[in-house]
């Protein structure tokens, strides 16, 4: 991780500032950085301390049965996308995103229901997904509810920590390009950053 810094003051010059280092900010100030511009990004606690570091991290386009095709279609090339991103975080960060690619299962605790999203996800999906029947299920996943009597599974799913995910865009965002930081205010409002940076040329401000 970069080294955070920790005292309320003037924080210098930047391009692009952005508050708030959940999932959304850090992106921005990855994507930015990466573009050459430089960027501060202002966080109250630590990169993915808030609601990101509470989400679980699915990369499920398919197991979401989407109803809307536009939105499945742009789900799965969101997942499809992170491989590459992936690789290319965890080189310049040094942080693991613990990108994990099993795949999902959804269970089922009746015939009808698995029937009906085993029907729906023929009808709309296009990664093939494969029906378990109990003792298949039984086989890959011992020791789930015994009132579970199948599942759909998924292989092109995938999942990341989300807490991680932050702090790897942070890192890399901090060694990409020039002049770019990671900003820890300890809890104090934003008030500070934008006082240092509101005389300066900013062509980007973004509240998350």
């Amino acid at each position: 991780m970069p080294e955070i810094k920790t005292e309320v003051q003037a924080i210098g010059h930047a391009e692009c500032l952005v508050i708030g280092g959940g999932v959304i900010g850090s992106s921005i100030a990855y994507h930015v950085a990466k573009e050459g511009r430089s960027t501060i990004l202002v966080e109250r606690f630590i990169p993915g301390g808030g609601a990101s570091g509470a989400a679980v991290g699915m990369l499920a386009a398919e197991s979401e049965e989407f109803t809307d095709p536009e939105l499945a279609q742009f789900a799965r090339t969101s997942r499809d996308a992170f491989p590459e991103l992936v690789r290319d975080l965890e080189r310049l960060s040094g942080v693991s995103v613990e990108f994990r690619t099993e795949g999902f299962v959804t269970p089922f605790r009746s015939e009808a229901e698995g029937q009906k999203r085993w029907n729906a996800a023929i009808a709309q999906e296009v990664d093939h997904p494969v029906w378990w029947d109990a003792r298949e299920l039984a086989r890959r996943i011992p020791g789930l509810d015994g009132q579970v009597i199948g599942a759909i599974y998924r292989s092109k799913e995938t999942q990341i920590s989300p807490a991680q995910l932050c702090r790897a865009y942070t890192g890399g965002s901090c060694r990409t390009g020039s002049n770019n930081m990671l900003w820890y205010t300890g809890g104090a409002t934003c008030s500070t950053a934008w006082a240092s940076l509101r005389r300066t040329n900013r062509q980007w401000l973004f509240f998350l």
